[in-house]
Protein backbone atom coordinates (compact mmCIF):
# COMPACT_ATOMS: atom_id res chain seq x y z
CA UNK A 1 0.00 0.00 0.00
CA UNK A 2 2.83 2.35 0.92
CA UNK A 3 4.59 1.60 -2.37
CA UNK A 4 1.43 2.41 -4.34
CA UNK A 5 1.11 5.77 -2.59
CA UNK A 6 4.75 6.55 -3.37
CA UNK A 7 4.19 5.72 -7.04
CA UNK A 8 1.15 7.99 -7.18
CA UNK A 9 3.13 10.76 -5.52
CA UNK A 10 5.92 10.37 -8.07
CA UNK A 11 3.46 10.53 -10.94
CA UNK A 12 2.11 13.85 -9.71
CA UNK A 13 5.55 15.42 -9.85
CA UNK A 14 6.57 16.92 -13.14
CA UNK A 15 8.07 19.90 -14.90
CA UNK A 16 6.77 23.37 -14.31
CA UNK A 17 4.45 24.83 -16.93
CA UNK A 18 5.77 27.29 -19.51
CA UNK A 19 3.98 30.14 -17.73
CA UNK A 20 5.54 29.27 -14.36
CA UNK A 21 9.02 29.10 -15.88
CA UNK A 22 8.51 32.45 -17.61
CA UNK A 23 7.29 34.10 -14.40
CA UNK A 24 10.30 32.75 -12.51
CA UNK A 25 12.60 34.28 -15.12
CA UNK A 26 10.67 37.58 -14.85
CA UNK A 27 11.09 37.46 -11.07
CA UNK A 28 14.81 36.78 -11.50
CA UNK A 29 15.11 39.81 -13.80
CA UNK A 30 13.50 42.02 -11.14
CA UNK A 31 15.84 40.66 -8.44
CA UNK A 32 18.89 41.18 -10.63
CA UNK A 33 18.02 44.89 -10.93
CA UNK A 34 18.90 45.14 -7.21
CA UNK A 35 22.14 43.19 -7.55
CA UNK A 36 23.75 44.06 -10.90
CA UNK A 37 25.23 47.58 -11.20
CA UNK A 38 23.27 49.81 -13.57
CA UNK A 39 24.94 50.73 -16.84
CA UNK A 40 24.10 51.55 -20.44
CA UNK A 41 25.61 52.12 -23.88
CA UNK A 42 25.08 55.07 -26.14
CA UNK A 43 22.50 54.01 -28.69
CA UNK A 44 21.98 54.77 -32.36
CA UNK A 45 18.61 54.79 -34.11
CA UNK A 46 17.63 55.64 -37.68
CA UNK A 47 15.00 58.37 -38.08
CA UNK A 48 13.17 57.80 -41.35
CA UNK A 49 11.48 61.22 -41.32
CA UNK A 50 14.71 63.23 -41.28
CA UNK A 51 16.88 60.52 -42.89
CA UNK A 52 19.34 60.97 -40.03
CA UNK A 53 20.94 58.82 -37.37
CA UNK A 54 20.18 59.95 -33.83
CA UNK A 55 22.64 59.00 -31.10
CA UNK A 56 21.35 59.00 -27.52
CA UNK A 57 23.82 59.14 -24.64
CA UNK A 58 23.86 56.28 -22.12
CA UNK A 59 22.18 58.42 -19.44
CA UNK A 60 19.46 59.74 -21.77
CA UNK A 61 16.05 59.96 -20.11
CA UNK A 62 13.47 62.17 -21.79
CA UNK A 63 11.17 62.33 -18.76
CA UNK A 64 13.97 63.18 -16.34
CA UNK A 65 15.56 65.60 -18.81
CA UNK A 66 18.98 63.97 -18.59
CA UNK A 67 21.45 63.01 -21.30
CA UNK A 68 21.86 64.21 -24.85
CA UNK A 69 20.70 63.33 -28.37
CA UNK A 70 22.83 64.17 -31.41
CA UNK A 71 22.04 63.89 -35.11
CA UNK A 72 24.46 62.38 -37.62
CA UNK A 73 24.22 61.83 -41.38
CA UNK A 74 22.63 58.50 -42.32
CA UNK A 75 25.71 57.18 -44.13
CA UNK A 76 27.86 54.08 -43.99
CA UNK A 77 30.73 56.31 -42.85
CA UNK A 78 28.76 57.19 -39.70
CA UNK A 79 28.22 53.52 -38.93
CA UNK A 80 31.90 52.78 -39.52
CA UNK A 81 32.84 55.68 -37.22
CA UNK A 82 30.80 54.16 -34.39
CA UNK A 83 32.07 50.64 -35.06
CA UNK A 84 28.67 49.27 -36.11
CA UNK A 85 29.14 46.45 -38.60
CA UNK A 86 25.54 46.32 -39.84
CA UNK A 87 25.13 47.77 -43.34
CA UNK A 88 23.30 51.05 -43.96
CA UNK A 89 20.57 49.33 -45.95
CA UNK A 90 19.56 47.35 -42.85
CA UNK A 91 18.50 50.62 -41.25
CA UNK A 92 16.96 52.35 -44.25
CA UNK A 93 14.86 49.35 -45.33
CA UNK A 94 13.53 48.76 -41.82
CA UNK A 95 15.38 45.53 -41.07
CA UNK A 96 16.72 47.18 -37.91
CA UNK A 97 14.26 49.56 -36.30
CA UNK A 98 15.15 49.48 -32.59
CA UNK A 99 18.02 51.47 -31.02
CA UNK A 100 21.39 49.74 -31.49
CA UNK A 101 24.07 49.86 -28.81
CA UNK A 102 27.31 51.54 -29.85
CA UNK A 103 30.40 49.44 -28.98
CA UNK A 104 32.86 50.92 -26.50
CA UNK A 105 30.46 53.49 -25.01
CA UNK A 106 29.39 51.62 -21.87
CA UNK A 107 29.19 53.68 -18.71
CA UNK A 108 27.55 53.38 -15.30
CA UNK A 109 24.22 55.17 -14.85
CA UNK A 110 21.68 55.70 -12.12
CA UNK A 111 20.09 52.49 -10.84
CA UNK A 112 16.36 51.92 -11.25
CA UNK A 113 15.47 49.02 -8.96
CA UNK A 114 12.45 47.05 -10.09
CA UNK A 115 10.10 46.34 -7.18
CA UNK A 116 6.92 44.33 -6.69
CA UNK A 117 4.78 46.83 -8.61
CA UNK A 118 7.14 46.80 -11.60
CA UNK A 119 7.35 43.00 -11.47
CA UNK A 120 3.56 42.58 -11.55
CA UNK A 121 3.07 45.26 -14.20
CA UNK A 122 5.76 44.00 -16.58
CA UNK A 123 3.70 41.12 -18.11
CA UNK A 124 0.87 43.57 -18.76
CA UNK A 125 3.27 46.00 -20.42
CA UNK A 126 4.86 43.16 -22.37
CA UNK A 127 1.48 42.00 -23.66
CA UNK A 128 0.58 45.55 -24.64
CA UNK A 129 3.91 46.07 -26.40
CA UNK A 130 3.53 42.83 -28.32
CA UNK A 131 -0.15 43.15 -29.13
CA UNK A 132 0.45 43.30 -32.88
CA UNK A 133 2.22 39.94 -32.99
CA UNK A 134 -0.22 38.48 -30.44
CA UNK A 135 -3.18 39.43 -32.63
CA UNK A 136 -1.41 37.95 -35.65
CA UNK A 137 -0.89 34.65 -33.79
CA UNK A 138 -4.61 34.55 -32.95
CA UNK A 139 -5.59 35.21 -36.57
CA UNK A 140 -3.23 32.47 -37.76
CA UNK A 141 -4.73 30.10 -35.21
CA UNK A 142 -8.21 30.95 -36.44
CA UNK A 143 -7.30 30.16 -40.03
CA UNK A 144 -5.72 26.84 -39.02
CA UNK A 145 -8.87 26.01 -37.06
CA UNK A 146 -11.03 26.51 -40.14
CA UNK A 147 -8.77 24.48 -42.47
CA UNK A 148 -8.63 21.64 -39.94
CA UNK A 149 -12.43 21.61 -39.59
CA UNK A 150 -12.81 21.32 -43.35
CA UNK A 151 -10.39 18.36 -43.28
CA UNK A 152 -8.42 19.58 -46.27
CA UNK A 153 -4.98 18.76 -44.90
CA UNK A 154 -5.76 15.18 -43.84
CA UNK A 155 -7.66 14.59 -47.08
CA UNK A 156 -4.66 15.81 -49.09
CA UNK A 157 -2.28 13.48 -47.24
CA UNK A 158 -4.70 10.59 -47.72
CA UNK A 159 -5.01 11.29 -51.45
CA UNK A 160 -1.22 11.38 -51.74
CA UNK A 161 -0.93 8.04 -49.96
CA UNK A 162 -3.48 6.35 -52.26
CA UNK A 163 -2.04 7.77 -55.47
CA UNK A 164 1.50 6.68 -54.62
CA UNK A 165 0.67 3.07 -53.86
CA UNK A 166 3.55 0.97 -55.20
CA UNK A 167 5.82 4.03 -55.28
CA UNK A 168 6.19 4.42 -51.54
CA UNK A 169 9.48 6.33 -51.69
CA UNK A 170 7.55 9.20 -53.25
CA UNK A 171 5.34 9.26 -50.15
CA UNK A 172 8.41 9.35 -47.90
CA UNK A 173 9.95 12.23 -49.83
CA UNK A 174 6.70 14.17 -50.25
CA UNK A 175 5.56 13.80 -46.63
CA UNK A 176 8.93 14.85 -45.21
CA UNK A 177 9.24 17.82 -47.58
CA UNK A 178 5.65 19.03 -47.10
CA UNK A 179 5.80 18.81 -43.31
CA UNK A 180 9.20 20.57 -43.31
CA UNK A 181 7.63 23.31 -45.43
CA UNK A 182 4.72 23.62 -43.00
CA UNK A 183 7.19 23.73 -40.09
CA UNK A 184 9.29 26.49 -41.59
CA UNK A 185 6.36 28.78 -42.44
CA UNK A 186 3.98 28.28 -39.51
CA UNK A 187 5.64 26.09 -36.89
CA UNK A 188 3.73 22.92 -37.84
CA UNK A 189 4.66 20.69 -34.91
CA UNK A 190 2.06 19.48 -32.41
CA UNK A 191 -0.53 19.50 -35.23
CA UNK A 192 1.29 16.52 -36.75
CA UNK A 193 -0.22 14.27 -34.06
CA UNK A 194 -3.30 13.88 -36.25
CA UNK A 195 -1.15 12.51 -39.09
CA UNK A 196 0.28 9.50 -37.26
CA UNK A 197 -2.83 7.29 -37.40
CA UNK A 198 -3.25 8.24 -41.08
CA UNK A 199 0.32 7.68 -42.26
CA UNK A 200 1.60 4.83 -40.08
CA UNK A 201 -0.71 2.25 -41.77
CA UNK A 202 0.43 3.55 -45.18
CA UNK A 203 4.10 3.06 -44.33
CA UNK A 204 3.44 -0.36 -42.80
CA UNK A 205 1.56 -1.48 -45.92
CA UNK A 206 4.51 -0.29 -47.99
CA UNK A 207 6.84 -2.67 -46.16
CA UNK A 208 8.40 -0.07 -43.88
CA UNK A 209 8.21 0.07 -40.08
CA UNK A 210 6.57 2.52 -37.69
CA UNK A 211 9.89 4.33 -37.14
CA UNK A 212 9.98 5.30 -40.83
CA UNK A 213 6.56 6.94 -40.53
CA UNK A 214 7.45 8.63 -37.26
CA UNK A 215 10.74 9.82 -38.76
CA UNK A 216 9.09 11.33 -41.83
CA UNK A 217 6.57 13.22 -39.70
CA UNK A 218 8.66 14.16 -36.69
CA UNK A 219 11.96 14.84 -38.42
CA UNK A 220 10.24 16.76 -41.20
CA UNK A 221 8.54 18.98 -38.64
CA UNK A 222 11.73 19.36 -36.60
CA UNK A 223 13.94 20.34 -39.54
CA UNK A 224 11.31 22.82 -40.72
CA UNK A 225 11.02 24.48 -37.32
CA UNK A 226 14.79 24.38 -36.81
CA UNK A 227 15.36 26.37 -40.01
CA UNK A 228 12.30 28.57 -39.69
CA UNK A 229 12.08 31.08 -42.51
CA UNK A 230 8.89 33.01 -41.75
CA UNK A 231 7.58 30.97 -38.82
CA UNK A 232 5.86 33.62 -36.64
CA UNK A 233 6.29 31.57 -33.47
CA UNK A 234 10.08 31.60 -33.70
CA UNK A 235 11.34 34.08 -36.29
CA UNK A 236 8.48 36.49 -35.66
CA UNK A 237 8.93 36.58 -31.89
CA UNK A 238 12.74 36.63 -32.08
CA UNK A 239 12.86 39.39 -34.70
CA UNK A 240 10.37 41.43 -32.68
CA UNK A 241 12.55 41.13 -29.58
CA UNK A 242 15.72 41.96 -31.51
CA UNK A 243 14.17 44.87 -33.37
CA UNK A 244 14.75 43.42 -36.82
CA UNK A 245 12.37 42.45 -39.61
CA UNK A 246 11.48 38.82 -40.32
CA UNK A 247 13.32 38.77 -43.66
CA UNK A 248 16.68 39.65 -42.09
CA UNK A 249 18.89 36.60 -42.66
CA UNK A 250 16.13 34.88 -44.63
CA UNK A 251 18.50 33.68 -47.34
CA UNK A 252 20.78 31.97 -44.83
CA UNK A 253 17.84 30.20 -43.14
CA UNK A 254 16.43 29.14 -46.52
CA UNK A 255 19.71 27.55 -47.58
CA UNK A 256 19.89 25.77 -44.22
CA UNK A 257 16.33 24.51 -44.67
CA UNK A 258 17.04 23.08 -48.13
CA UNK A 259 20.27 21.37 -47.06
CA UNK A 260 18.73 20.07 -43.82
CA UNK A 261 15.66 18.70 -45.59
CA UNK A 262 17.76 16.93 -48.23
CA UNK A 263 19.96 15.32 -45.57
CA UNK A 264 16.88 14.26 -43.59
CA UNK A 265 15.21 12.69 -46.63
CA UNK A 266 18.40 10.85 -47.67
CA UNK A 267 18.84 9.50 -44.14
CA UNK A 268 15.21 8.31 -43.99
CA UNK A 269 15.42 6.74 -47.45
CA UNK A 270 18.55 4.85 -46.47
CA UNK A 271 16.88 3.49 -43.33
CA UNK A 272 13.62 2.70 -45.16
CA UNK A 273 15.47 0.85 -47.92
CA UNK A 274 17.30 -1.26 -45.33
CA UNK A 275 14.00 -2.17 -43.60
CA UNK A 276 12.36 -3.01 -46.92
CA UNK A 277 15.12 -5.53 -47.69
CA UNK A 278 15.40 -6.98 -44.20
CA UNK A 279 12.57 -6.21 -41.71
CA UNK A 280 14.61 -7.71 -38.84
CA UNK A 281 16.87 -4.65 -38.95
CA UNK A 282 14.01 -2.43 -37.79
CA UNK A 283 14.68 -0.60 -34.53
CA UNK A 284 11.24 -1.72 -33.34
CA UNK A 285 11.22 -5.22 -34.83
CA UNK A 286 10.54 -6.76 -31.41
CA UNK A 287 7.28 -4.74 -31.31
CA UNK A 288 6.31 -5.53 -34.91
CA UNK A 289 3.26 -7.66 -34.08
CA UNK A 290 1.99 -5.14 -31.56
CA UNK A 291 2.34 -2.24 -34.01
CA UNK A 292 0.63 -4.12 -36.86
CA UNK A 293 -2.18 -5.21 -34.55
CA UNK A 294 -2.73 -1.67 -33.31
CA UNK A 295 -2.87 -0.08 -36.75
CA UNK A 296 -4.38 -2.87 -38.81
CA UNK A 297 -7.85 -1.92 -37.51
CA UNK A 298 -7.61 1.50 -39.10
CA UNK A 299 -9.72 1.69 -42.24
CA UNK A 300 -7.87 3.71 -44.86
CA UNK A 301 -11.15 4.16 -46.71
CA UNK A 302 -12.37 6.40 -43.88
CA UNK A 303 -9.85 9.09 -44.71
CA UNK A 304 -11.77 12.23 -45.80
CA UNK A 305 -12.33 12.40 -49.54
CA UNK A 306 -10.17 14.99 -51.29
CA UNK A 307 -13.10 16.83 -52.83
CA UNK A 308 -12.91 19.86 -55.10
CA UNK A 309 -13.84 22.11 -52.17
CA UNK A 310 -11.05 20.67 -50.02
CA UNK A 311 -8.57 21.04 -52.88
CA UNK A 312 -9.51 24.70 -53.33
CA UNK A 313 -9.40 25.30 -49.56
CA UNK A 314 -5.93 23.78 -49.33
CA UNK A 315 -4.80 25.79 -52.35
CA UNK A 316 -6.11 28.99 -50.72
CA UNK A 317 -4.23 28.10 -47.53
CA UNK A 318 -0.97 27.62 -49.47
CA UNK A 319 -1.53 30.84 -51.42
CA UNK A 320 -1.99 32.71 -48.14
CA UNK A 321 1.54 31.81 -47.11
CA UNK A 322 2.85 32.65 -50.58
CA UNK A 323 1.27 36.11 -50.26
CA UNK A 324 2.70 36.37 -46.75
CA UNK A 325 6.22 35.71 -48.04
CA UNK A 326 5.78 38.23 -50.86
CA UNK A 327 4.39 40.82 -48.47
CA UNK A 328 7.27 40.48 -46.03
CA UNK A 329 10.06 40.40 -48.61
CA UNK A 330 8.80 42.87 -51.22
CA UNK A 331 6.07 45.03 -49.72
CA UNK A 332 7.45 45.63 -46.24
CA UNK A 333 4.47 44.04 -44.50
CA UNK A 334 4.55 43.59 -40.76
CA UNK A 335 2.17 42.08 -38.23
CA UNK A 336 -0.71 44.47 -38.90
CA UNK A 337 -0.88 43.56 -42.59
CA UNK A 338 -0.27 39.88 -41.85
CA UNK A 339 -3.13 39.82 -39.33
CA UNK A 340 -5.48 41.26 -41.95
CA UNK A 341 -4.25 38.68 -44.47
CA UNK A 342 -4.98 35.68 -42.25
CA UNK A 343 -8.25 37.08 -40.96
CA UNK A 344 -9.50 37.40 -44.53
CA UNK A 345 -7.95 34.06 -45.49
CA UNK A 346 -9.74 32.20 -42.70
CA UNK A 347 -13.10 33.57 -43.79
CA UNK A 348 -12.38 32.89 -47.48
CA UNK A 349 -11.29 29.31 -46.77
CA UNK A 350 -14.47 28.74 -44.78
CA UNK A 351 -16.59 30.04 -47.66
CA UNK A 352 -14.70 27.87 -50.15
CA UNK A 353 -15.21 24.86 -47.86
CA UNK A 354 -18.94 25.60 -47.75
CA UNK A 355 -19.17 25.18 -43.97
CA UNK A 356 -21.52 28.08 -43.34
CA UNK A 357 -21.23 31.34 -41.39
CA UNK A 358 -21.79 29.86 -37.93
CA UNK A 359 -19.20 27.13 -38.41
CA UNK A 360 -16.68 29.61 -39.81
CA UNK A 361 -17.04 31.86 -36.78
CA UNK A 362 -17.02 28.97 -34.29
CA UNK A 363 -13.98 27.20 -35.74
CA UNK A 364 -12.09 30.46 -36.25
CA UNK A 365 -12.65 31.37 -32.59
CA UNK A 366 -11.76 27.83 -31.47
CA UNK A 367 -8.58 27.88 -33.55
CA UNK A 368 -7.59 31.25 -32.12
CA UNK A 369 -8.36 29.97 -28.61
CA UNK A 370 -5.92 27.10 -29.12
CA UNK A 371 -3.11 29.64 -29.48
CA UNK A 372 -4.09 31.99 -26.64
CA UNK A 373 -1.51 30.31 -24.42
CA UNK A 374 1.24 30.96 -26.97
CA UNK A 375 0.14 34.58 -27.30
CA UNK A 376 0.14 35.20 -23.55
CA UNK A 377 3.53 33.57 -23.08
CA UNK A 378 4.88 36.10 -25.55
CA UNK A 379 3.72 38.92 -23.27
CA UNK A 380 5.23 37.31 -20.18
CA UNK A 381 8.52 36.63 -21.99
CA UNK A 382 8.61 40.25 -23.17
CA UNK A 383 8.36 41.29 -19.50
CA UNK A 384 11.93 40.06 -18.96
CA UNK A 385 13.33 42.54 -21.48
CA UNK A 386 11.19 45.33 -20.01
CA UNK A 387 12.56 44.78 -16.49
CA UNK A 388 16.16 44.50 -17.68
CA UNK A 389 15.86 47.68 -19.74
CA UNK A 390 13.94 49.68 -17.14
CA UNK A 391 16.36 48.51 -14.47
CA UNK A 392 19.29 49.76 -16.58
CA UNK A 393 21.11 46.42 -16.33
CA UNK A 394 20.84 45.16 -19.93
CA UNK A 395 23.95 47.11 -20.86
CA UNK A 396 25.88 45.80 -17.86
CA UNK A 397 25.00 42.21 -18.72
CA UNK A 398 26.02 42.76 -22.35
CA UNK A 399 29.27 44.42 -21.29
CA UNK A 400 30.07 41.61 -18.88
CA UNK A 401 29.43 38.91 -21.46
CA UNK A 402 31.37 40.69 -24.22
CA UNK A 403 34.41 41.02 -21.93
CA UNK A 404 34.23 37.51 -20.49
CA UNK A 405 36.62 34.73 -21.39
CA UNK A 406 33.77 32.92 -23.18
CA UNK A 407 33.46 35.60 -25.89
Amino acid sequence: MVNKLKKKEKKKRGFLSSFSICFLVVLLAAILSWIIPAGNYDTLVYDEGSNQFIVYSADYDEEAGTGTETEYPATQETLDEFGITAGLDNFTNGNIYKPMSIPGTYQKVEAHHQGIKEFLASPVQGTADGFDIIFFILMLGGTIGVINYIGAFNAGIGALAKSCKGREQIILIAVTALIALAGTVEGFCEETIALYPVLVPVFLAAGYDAITAVGAIYMGSTIGCMFSTINPFSVGIASYAAGTSMNAGLGFRLVGLIIGTIITILYLMRYASKIKKDPTKSLVYDQRDLVHEKFSAIDMENIPEFTARRKLALLAFVLTFAIMILGIMKLGWWFEELSILFMCSGVAIGIIGGIGEKNIVREFVNGAADLVGVALILGVARAVTILLDNGNISGTILEGLSNSSFC
